[in-house]
């Protein structure tokens, strides 16, 4: 049953973007856990709750584009979760990472042109998704 509903193709795209992040989100989250020596509990609890996000969100999003019965509201709560998402993303990349990546004050235009080189690749590939 689990291969027969990998068939449609949202969602083998959906599983090969989840399983893309989730290996590097592992790794970022991993490799701090392990340096910061915390105890045990707290490690499991740290990588327990991160796992569980995913598959919460990928619930929540199922849920709300599919309980609407007509094409609008199931239009009006995609855009409300892409919304959601694109909004985290744009507060995480210019509230914590672009001034971090100043901080030290080497190269600020090649940083600069390379984080909106960045932001243009992602739009150019929002463009196929």
């Amino acid at each position: 049953a689990l291969v027969r509903g990998l068939g449609d193709v949202y969602k083998r795209q959906l599983l090969i973007a989840v399983l893309g992040h989730k290996f590097f989100d592992g790794f970022a989250l991993g490799v701090p856990v392990y340096f910061a020596k915390l105890p045990v509990q707290h490690t499991i609890f740290a990588l327990v709750f991160t796992s569980a996000m995913t598959p919460l969100g990928i619930a929540i999003g199922w849920a709300a584009t599919s309980a609407g019965n007509t094409s609008a509201s199931r239009l009006l709560a995609e855009a409300i979760i892409l919304s959601l998402s694109a909004g985290s993303f744009l507060f995480i990349s210019l509230i914590e990472l672009l001034p971090a990546a100043l901080a030290n004050g080497k190269n600020p235009w090649l940083k600069c042109a390379v984080f909106t080189l960045g932001w243009g690749l992602m739009a150019l590939i929002a463009l196929w998704v």
